[in-house]
């Protein structure tokens, strides 16, 4: 078979090169005469139709190129090629060039004059062209944190319907890459984005997952120097500036007392400017390229592919959902009004702003929507499959394609009414009626790719320019006689991370991840006693300190390093306290984490359920701000933003100055005080800006009044530019005015919080963070963890739990590319950067935690529920009373025969909602101390979840329950939680209800074969563990076909392991015998009525 080729394409004027990437001495490289156009296409004969391209430029300068996907073959040489190219890939150590596979383009784009190639060769079309990337929107929303998964979303295409498959294979085989996005950083990568999308139409599942299954044995790559003592922003010996002794309101003019030393910080303040360092570009031959380049190569292709992904269940949702479903899921908006806002002082341009509003006659309220501010939406009248709003503003008559729609900008969400700002005016909007569709965001997207992209800079670097003063005749001397370098007046804005040598470490070869033995949920109850070392990837005790280069930020510190060092040991229990110590009270392991984090550049933190993750993020920062007063700004970010509220309220009760940032609309009502919004208006300079807004105001009302009078004349025409000139003039000092309040604030602030994505906002171009802590990092993707990072980061500590819930990743190709492995799981796997497992859990009752802790954490997990004097289980951790649970017992499965259901594209279970019901009305009738808000109630099934909701509020208004429970105990049933185990995570209830839903002879469990899922469920609960379920095909636990090569190998094990460890605990309970029975019988009846007469009434 003849080797794999690459073809290089250069700059005008050079030559095209095609070289060959066989194992063995490769001919000298074959010219092709003819200079290359940036602009403009090239046909190249290749030689056989295993060949592959890829474009890199032979020259430093940059060169962005797009490739046109070429149609798949129609044999199974494409499958060849990628199978011998990845053999290839495996057994090179150290290439600097990809190899992807690429299918031939068809002959029918080609000329009539041009004659067609032959069988023996194959025409490839190359297309270039220089595109630029747009800044994310100024605020971020993660709908990811919303989006609960369906097992359709996991299935392959092949095993899609009829109509599925077809729009798919359009899609896979379109001819032009995405339009919607503009990507500076895809230099080279289609070669790999087609591949990915050509495996995608086989039906092969072996090439649909490469994983390595070995780790490899790769060198350090070189580190950067940290800046020296006086040429940098982030000097140790500073003083933090938000335990300054500054308060705010004492004087009007500035804002806040200048005591000790704070004037030279606030004329400093005020002089400085902060600038967007140029764009940087590595060179071949520099230090990283090709690890950058390669990184982008991976992961570029497969965002791209996870963007198509949700353009088409996009336009599947507009298709096959009614309007009527799509308002009550508050995704459309229906019958609005259009009212442009001329005045508004938000608009330039073309741009056009217009209110959404419901007609008078229908009383103004918009009722539940999920529009909020920063979210794309779709104008169209009636449909925006057919009449939708164009992107040249003018209304489709007919079909629509999903590029072609103009999408507009929320910039204002409230109860009665909408602010949209779309790009162009639409013409005639003020007439008729409109509807509303909430849209793709691409911003998510752009956020990836920006952090990708920034890879090339180097924030040191950046941070030490801004001290060298080219003007200056000669350097100043301090007191010490020591040489100061001046300080410009201009401030870079960081950008970058100076932890590429440990981001990039595995990227010095062509990447394939590693399928690690925890894959298999690290041991099963039968093999406990085989476990393996290299199973486990974190230990309660540090990883030794191997960096070659500096340990970070802090490092200079004398009293952080003489503090890490005795607390951070290399044995169990050998913590040296000293005299002057903070006190803490935390466990060995929880002590040792926060050493580790302190005293390396980049450090992983491994946090099982219930084990204090968030407690450990608050300490440290506690120490860092309090105790030490260190001067550097510290970014904490999490995934969600639940779990970010959770951070911000815990650093708030222990005297952290934190600041919130993100959407106001996802901030806990109880916490928006600490937003940026809140604390901005609270800022005595807050009256000056709200002052300059009214004057504003009146200058635009001004001028509309001006243009509607009729007098014409030289001295109309004067005055008009006078107040043009003048409404400049005022808003230029409200953003100034604006821009400095907003950085007072933030620079008062001993930390910001923010989501992941949030992080990109210009909201914080005010701040550099040398410091981030990235919480929840096992449910982030690579880019999306690596959007902080590029904040100017040196010293990240990383939290996570790669053996709970992944990333979301719709796509398959995604999924095979290796998308869905986090950051943190990536890098615990390769083990270069040191980690620790925290080993003590405070949530669950010790029989609850007994089996996640064998199965998942190779018994290391230890129960701090226990009284550690008597060895019994603590008080408020007794397990409750309840029919499915023995006497004495927190774990309990109830076993049914009921049949699972086809539901849409999800599955539910009836027999399951009524052991559901049941058991939940038993817990409220035995239990007076629980209370409908201490339970739970899980699934992994959407439709199941939306079965279990609709008997709930059933039960409510049931007059048998009543009279059963009580009407007060009645009403708690409004409390109980349902959602999906994705919906839980990173959450806990006093009692969790699992319901499994599966149920079939064959034994197939499909998407709940997902041992990440298994192990969120069973350890919500802290003192009742109800699992509802056939054990007979759980005993089974086969994942299918559809599941495979997408979910990760162990998941049967795990589930068969737990149905042996229940058997043997005698905590299995058969639905058909003795007491339970017998309830269900009397309760069946009536639940059936009601549920029937509930959904009667909401049809």
């Amino acid at each position: 078979m003849t080797s794999p080729c690459i073809v290089q394409p250069t700059c005008r004027g050079c030559m095209v090169v095609v070289r060959s990437t066989s194992l063995r001495p490769a001919p000298n490289p074959i010219p092709i005469p003819g200079p290359i156009r940036r602009r403009g296409s090239i046909r190249i004969q290749s030689f056989s139709t295993t060949r592959s391209i890829f474009a890199q430029p032979l020259d430093s300068r940059p060169i962005e190129s797009w490739y046109r996907p070429p149609p798949p073959l129609p044999n199974n040489d494409t499958q060849e090629s990628t199978s011998q190219t990845q053999t290839s890939n495996s057994s090179s150590t150290s290439t600097n060039t990809s190899k992807y596979s690429a299918s031939p383009s068809s002959s029918s784009s080609s000329s009539s004059s041009s004659p067609a190639p032959s069988s023996s060769q194959d025409t490839y079309e190359l297309f270039t062209s220089s595109t630029t990337i747009q800044d994310p929107p100024r605020t971020a929303i993660n709908f990811a944190e919303k989006y609960e998964p369906t097992e359709s979303d996991f299935l392959n295409p092949s095993t899609s319907s009829s109509s599925s498959t077809s729009t798919r294979s359009t899609k896979r085989i379109s001819s032009s890459p995405p339009t919607t996005t503009t990507i500076a950083t895809a230099t080279a990568g289609w070669g790999m984005y087609e591949e990915y999308k050509n495996r995608s139409s086989s039906t092969s599942n072996a090439t649909r997952r490469r994983r390595r299954k070995e780790r490899s044995v790769l060198p350090p790559l070189p580190v950067g120097e940290m800046p020296p003592d006086g040429q940098t922003r982030f000097d140790w010996r500073l003083r933090s500036l938000s335990r300054s002794n500054m308060s705010l309101g004492t004087d009007k003019k500035r804002g806040m007392t200048l005591t000790n030393g704070v004037q030279d910080w606030w004329t400093e303040l005020q002089l400085k400017k902060r600038v967007t360092a140029q764009s940087s570009s590595l060179e071949q031959g520099d230090l990283y390229y090709d690890e950058t380049k390669r990184y982008s190569d991976h992961f570029i292709p497969l965002l791209l592919l996870e963007q198509d992904e949700e353009k088409r269940k996009f336009e599947e949702r507009l298709r096959e959902s009614g309007l009527d479903k799509l308002r009550r899921e508050g995704l459309a908006l229906d019958d609005m009004s259009a009212t442009p806002d001329k005045r508004s002082r938000f608009s330039w341009g073309r741009a056009q702003i217009v209110r959404f509003d419901k007609p008078a006659s229908q009383f103004g309220d918009l009722g539940y929507h999920r529009f909020l501010t920063s979210t794309n939406v779709i104008l169209s009248r009636t449909d925006p499959l057919h009449n939708a709003v164009l992107k040249d503003g003018q209304l489709a008559q007919g079909s629509v394609e999903h590029d072609e729609r103009m999408a507009g900008k929320v910039i204002f969400a409230g109860r009665d009414f909408i602010k949209v700002q779309f790009p162009v005016p639409i013409p005639n909007i003020e007439h008729g009626e409109w509807r509303i569709d909430l849209g793709l965001n691409d911003w998510a997207l752009q956020a990836q790719l920006n952090a990708i992209k920034e890879l090339n800079s180097d924030p040191l670097v950046q941070d030490m320019e801004d001290f060298v003063d080219p003007t200056a005749a000669s350097s100043t001397s301090g007191a010490s006689g020591r040489t100061k370098l001046a300080r410009k007046r201009e401030e870079t804005i960081l950008r970058g991370t100076a932890l590429r040598d440990k981001v990039l470490r595995a990227f010095q070869e062509d990447y394939v991840p590693y399928d690690a033995p925890s894959d298999l949920g690290n041991a099963t109850i039968q093999s406990i006693r085989d476990t393996k070392p290299d199973d486990v990837d974190a230990v309660p005790t540090p990883s030794p300190h191997t960096d070659p280069g500096p340990s970070g930020i802090l490092a200079k510190n004398q009293l952080i390093h003489s503090w890490t060092q005795r607390y951070r040991g290399d044995r169990a229990g050998d913590v040296l306290r000293v005299e002057g110590d903070p006190p803490l009270s935390l466990n060995q392991s929880q002590m040792k984490a926060i050493a580790m984090m302190l005293s390396e550049r980049l450090s992983l933190v491994q946090g099982p359920p219930g084990t204090g993750k968030t407690r450990v993020i608050i300490e440290t920062i506690k120490l860092v701000k309090h105790h030490w007063q260190v001067p550097f700004p510290i970014l904490v970010c999490a995934h969600t933003n639940v779990a970010v509220d959770n951070l911000l309220s815990g650093l708030r009760q222990n005297g952290i100055k934190a600041v919130r940032i993100g959407q106001t609309e996802r901030v806990r009502r109880d916490l928006y005080k600490y937003s940026l919004e809140s604390l901005l208006t609270e800022h005595p300079l807050w009256e000056d800006i709200v002052k300059l807004g009214e004057d504003l105001d009146a200058l635009s009302a001004k001028c509309d009044e001006m243009q509607q009078t009729p007098i014409r004349g030289h001295s109309r025409l004067k005055v008009m530019r006078a107040l043009i000139s003048l409404k400049k003039d005022v808003q230029q000092t409200l953003a100034e005015k604006r821009a400095l309040v907003n950085r007072l604030v933030l620079n008062d602030a001993d930390v910001i919080c923010t989501t992941c994505l949030s992080a990109c906002t210009t909201k914080l171009r005010h701040l550099d963070f040398p410091m981030v802590f990235l919480d929840e990092a096992s449910m982030a993707t690579e880019p999306l963890s690596m959007v902080p990072f590029m904040k100017g980061s040196s010293h990240v500590a990383i939290i996570g739990d790669h053996k709970q819930l992944p990333p979301v990743i719709i796509s398959p190709e995604g999924q095979a590319g290796g998308l869905a492995i986090s950051l943190f799981e990536r890098l615990i796997h390769e083990r270069h950067v040191p980690s620790i497992m925290l080993d003590t859990q405070y949530r669950m009752h010790p029989t609850i935690s007994s089996f996640p802790s064998a199965a998942f954490y190779n018994s290391d997990l230890k129960d701090g529920t226990l009284d550690s004097v008597t060895g019994e289980v603590k008080a408020g951790w007794e397990p409750p009373m309840s029919i499915a649970l023995n006497e004495g017992k927190s774990v309990g499965f109830v076993d049914h025969d009921y049949p699972e259901s086809k539901v849409g594209r999800s599955l539910a279970n009836e027999g399951d909602v009524r052991l559901v019901m049941e058991i939940v009305e038993d817990l409220l009738s035995k239990n007076p101390d629980l209370q409908g808000k201490h339970i739970g109630i899980i699934s992994p099934y959407a439709a199941q979840i939306q079965r279990l909701a609709e008997a709930l509020q059933a039960m409510l208004v049931s007059d048998g329950t009543r009279a059963r429970l009580g009407f007060e105990r009645t009403s708690e049933i409004a409390e109980i939680e349902v959602k999906t185990v994705d919906g839980f995570e990173g959450r806990e209830k006093e009692v969790i209800v699992f319901s499994t839903v599966r149920s079939n002879t064959s034994g197939h469990i499909g998407f709940l074969g997902d041992w990440r899922r298994l192990n969120v469920g069973l350890t919500r609960a802290r003192r009742g563990l109800v699992v509802v379920g056939n054990s007979e095909t759980l005993e089974k636990a086969k994942r299918g076909d559809s599941m495979e090569g997408v979910l990760p190998s162990g998941g049967g094990d795990v589930w068969r392991g737990f149905m042996r460890w229940l058997r043997a605990n005698e905590l299995i309970k058969e639905a058909e015998d003795g007491e339970v029975v017998s309830v269900v019988e009397e309760v069946v009846d009536e639940a059936d009525e009601e549920y029937e007469d509930l959904v009667a009434a909401r049809a």
